[in-house]
């Protein structure tokens, strides 16, 4: 290189005056570089550890929550088939029981590597299962003994037991992901405090800085903003399907109810089309799970349901069609789901359920709740499903939801009664905004909805519907 570029020469001695100036600016300049490039890295790391160790809380806190969902399955499964004796329910408690094990052990190894002063309260929930096995749910099933009182008294004791051990690694786990979140906050401010005082030596730190940490400033927004960005895209397919007016049909009264979960998004929908033929086709449903997957898959079951409707086929064919298409499209989704026709030539409601709570047709004087059956789509590629029927007058209204509607307090059947004797007393009001009202009276003194709900009622309100 040239030496001009570096120093200047006096011409009466021919030596270099400001060379030492410049090497000195160059030794600088590198020591700089070193210290944005070591603070640099000690911010990376910083910030790899504390997004590992919040990796390894969330899993855990997933394990803990399927753990939680798989004992209340297995305790709803119980007190179905005790009501019922319908083997369904026997299946789905067995299948439950049979996860729990797995799920109890994978539950312990989490919590050994996140958060090992959980551990033991892991150990006492698998004690309490295996206890109210032992005590209520095998004494039942092989005496043939269909009592709910033991289940409502002691069972309820050994639930209660269960979910305060819940409860408490929880806490743990949200106290755990504070504290971290805390120190990651503090090192990461003593990292940039340290790398900003050594950039304030030279005015391009700052460029040296930027240029360093921008993949990691990348990769930390698209982490805050991953959840944000799947909630926004579920809303909006959400809101395509929900936020569309329902028809105007004479003789019937029609309202809807959708109450999306405290911050999360679901699958759950609800539909009603008057064909050309007169024939009014109606349906509900739920996709398992949450998010953008289960808000794609809602509409495009909901969309299978119209589309075999509109081509005038029944209501069990309608939907053994949905379960072959949806297997064949999104193999990996469930959906429960109930559609059927109101038939007001006939004063008739002809039906069919896929794994979908039943219909409830009430009036000011009584309320029924029709048959369900069915598993639900995406299950079995070859499951047929049965129609049932229903006789329509004026003043009968027919009231469709999702399970939301009846799991506030995680009992199903309880959750049922509640429901229908709300719609019994909503009818006395009058079938404008009947689902509104419903929802409105369920929700009272509960704040949010921990479940996505959906409530929609058909009203006849003329003698020739």
């Amino acid at each position: 290189m040239n030496a001009k570029a570096f120093s200047s020469w006096d011409e009466s001695s021919q030596r270099p005056r400001s060379g030492g100036s410049t090497q000195t600016w160059a030794v600088l300049t590198l020591l700089l570089l070193v210290v944005l490039i070591i603070a640099g890295a000690a911010l990376y790391r910083v910030m790899m550890i504390s997004a590992a160790a919040e990796r390894e809380l969330r899993i855990t806190q997933q394990a803990r929550s399927h753990t939680l969902r798989l004992q209340l399955d297995e305790q709803s499964a119980l007190r179905g088939y005790m009501l019922t004796q319908n083997p369904l329910f026997l299946h789905h408690y067995r299948a439950a029981a049979i996860e729990l094990s797995t799920a109890f052990a994978i539950l312990r190894r989490r919590l050994e590597i996140s958060a090992p002063s959980c551990e033991r309260f892991a150990g006492d929930e698998e004690r309490i299962n295996r206890r109210w096995v032992a005590l209520i749910a095998q004494p039942a099933l092989e005496r043939g003994v269909y009592d709910l009182r033991p289940l409502s008294v002691l069972g309820s004791k050994l639930v209660d037991d269960f979910r305060t051990d819940d409860s408490k690694i929880s806490t743990a786990l949200g106290n755990l992901a504070n504290v971290a979140d805390h120190d990651s906050r503090a090192n990461a401010r003593k990292v940039l405090w340290f790398a900003f005082s050594s950039g304030s030596i030279l005015g391009f730190a700052l460029i040296t800085t930027a240029f360093l940490n921008r993949r990691l400033l990348i990769d930390l927004m698209l982490q805050r903003t991953a959840y944000l960005e799947e909630k926004r895209l579920a809303d909006v397919l959400q809101s395509v399907v929900l936020r569309k007016g329902l028809p105007a049909i004479d003789g019937y009264a029609l309202d809807a109810q959708y109450i999306a979960a405290e911050q999360r998004v679901g699958g759950d929908w609800y539909d009603v089309v008057l064909l050309a033929d007169g024939r009014i086709f109606f349906s509900v449903g739920d996709v398992v799970g949450h998010g953008a997957k289960a808000a794609i898959t809602m509409t495009t079951v909901r969309n299978f349901l119209l589309a075999y409707a509109a081509q005038g086929a029944g209501p069990e064919s309608i939907l053994a069609l949905a379960n072959r298409a949806l297997l064949l499209q999104q193999p990996n989704s469930i959906a429960t789901a109930l559609c059927g026709f109101v038939i007001p030539s006939r004063q008739e409601v002809v039906y069919a359920s896929a794994g979908h709570p039943p219909l409830l047709a009430v009036s000011t004087q009584a309320s029924q709740f029709g048959t369900s059956g069915g598993l639900p789509l995406g299950v079995m590629p070859d499951e047929s499903y049965t129609v049932y029927s229903v006789r329509t007058s004026k003043g009968l209204a027919l009231v469709l939801y999702s399970d939301g509607a009846i799991e506030l307090d995680r009992d199903v059947i309880h959750g049922s009664a509640i429901l229908a004797a709300i719609a019994q007393e909503a009818m006395t009001h009058g079938p404008v905004n009947l689902a509104k009202a419903i929802a409105r009276k369920l929700l009272h003194g509960r704040g949010k909805a921990q479940d996505d709900i959906v409530i929609l009622t058909i009203v006849a309100i003329a003698e020739n519907s």
